[in-house]
């Protein structure tokens, strides 16, 4: 008897040393495989963290102080939210992140933004990371700026990292909702909607922000729901490195045609979205014209709509099309590999695209996309697509200008 309990157990450590083993040869595998996207990334820009990135950054603040560049970019976290899919996360050290979501500007209270969401001259600005204002403090965000150039206006930062102008409009919708009403609504937008367009093979009015079903940008988010046993087994079982090698074995290419996926029609596959993002730019690439002209379209009909909810609500909107790191060949922050990669390819294309679309007058946008020619690039940049202070100063200025074009062109129809 003593025997066969010790067969068992020696039987059973072999088979935990060697499950043992096969996890940690699956993590290291996993580990060192890296998804495409990231590997682009890699490719084509200089890590603002990195050496040389950090004496960029030197340059742009005019510090030495390198402990406070790294606390720069402790930016919030996504988070969560049940109507809007996600939102910012709450405040860090320079990232002041308040009522409805809006980054303060320095001293700025709830009392006070309570307020001023109250008041007949407010002016809200919706856009991604970069309007949200990564990498840079409270006071040095582009809608900061806007503040400091027109202080007629209360500029209110509705900025959100990975939003996009499908999430944008929604979050107005949720603001109008509640009963605030802006006098001035703008939107900045450009690279988080190609990403968007690029990475879902979903109909336009269907598209998801693949980042909002995501963990860490890039791992599928798993919706386990309450926490039953079954359901607790599952998580341990996804906690496992070997799981994770079963399912990029078995991972299939999508053959789903650019634009067509249903939503109405088929259920959510959250392994199928991620193979999406992964594979944004592969995927893309052969669509950029579908890609470009559904965007396109979009933007057409979301202008249209939001005149119309500004009709009723009693504000005057504004689009701009923003400056994109990718595509300026003077972004210090890109290597020289990046003339070559897919990620200018898709950026340029476009971005050329929608340019094309506001010179001739088919799509009503503010163009800022060449704001930072009239300054020296290296001073505006944070990273590879962030703006730095005296970047969000100029993009500031050309908003501004825009709109004030905006205003007199609607007087004279009127």
């Amino acid at each position: 008897m003593l025997k066969i309990v010790k067969d068992i157990a020696l039987m059973l450590l072999i088979f935990a040393l060697l499950f043992a083993a096969l996890n940690v040869g699956a993590w290291f595998y996993m580990n060192n495989l890296g998804d495409s996207l990231q590997d682009w990334n890699k490719r084509i820009e200089i890590q603002s963290l990195s050496g040389q990135g950090m004496e960029m950054r030197k340059k742009v603040f005019d510090t030495t102080d390198t402990d406070y560049l790294r606390r720069l970019e402790n930016q919030p976290l996504l988070r969560a939210h049940p109507v809007l899919q996600f939102t910012s996360g709450m405040s860090t050290e320079f990232y002041t992140v308040g009522l409805e979501g809006i980054r303060y500007q320095p001293d700025w209270t709830d009392e006070m933004v309570s307020t001023q969401l109250k008041a007949g001259n407010t002016a809200y600005v919706f856009g991604g990371s970069t309007t949200f204002g990564h990498g840079v403090e409270d006071g040095d965000t582009v809608v900061a700026k806007l503040g400091e150039l027109d202080q007629e206006h209360i500029w209110l930062n509705f900025g959100v990292n990975s939003h996009d102008s499908i999430r944008e409009t929604d979050k107005l919708l949720h603001l109008l909702r509640q009963g605030y009403r802006p006098d001035k609504v703008v939107f900045i937008d450009g690279l988080n909607d190609l990403t968007t367009f690029m990475a879902s093979p979903y109909r336009t009015a269907d598209k998801p922000r693949t980042q909002g079903y995501l963990i860490d940008r890039g791992k599928p988010a798993l919706l386990f729901g309450t926490p039953s046993i079954q359901n607790m087994q599952l998580a341990q079982a996804y906690a496992l490195p070997i799981t994770h090698v079963y399912f990029h074995l078995t991972e299939k290419e999508s053959t789903i045609e650019y634009g067509t996926l249903d939503a109405n029609k088929e259920p959510v596959n959250y392994r199928n979205m991620a193979w999406h993002y992964k594979n944004s730019f592969q995927y893309g690439q052969p669509n950029t014209d579908k890609i470009n002209a559904q965007w396109t379209a979009h933007y057409q009909q979301n202008i249209k709509f939001i005149e119309q909810l500004g009709e009723t609500f009693g504000f005057t909107a504004h689009f701009v099309l923003q400056p994109v790191g990718y595509v300026d060949p003077d972004n210090p922050f890109l290597t020289a590999r990046y003339a070559d990669s897919l990620v200018w390819e898709m950026a340029e294309a476009f971005n050329s695209n929608a340019q094309m679309h506001i010179n001739n007058g088919t799509l009503a946008m503010i163009d800022c996309m060449d704001t930072f020619q009239a300054i020296d690039s290296n001073y505006a940049y944070v990273d590879a697509t962030h703006y730095s202070p005296q970047g969000n100063l100029k993009l500031a200025e050309c908003i501004l200008s825009g709109m004030a074009a905006n205003d007199t062109a609607n007087s004279k129809v009127q």
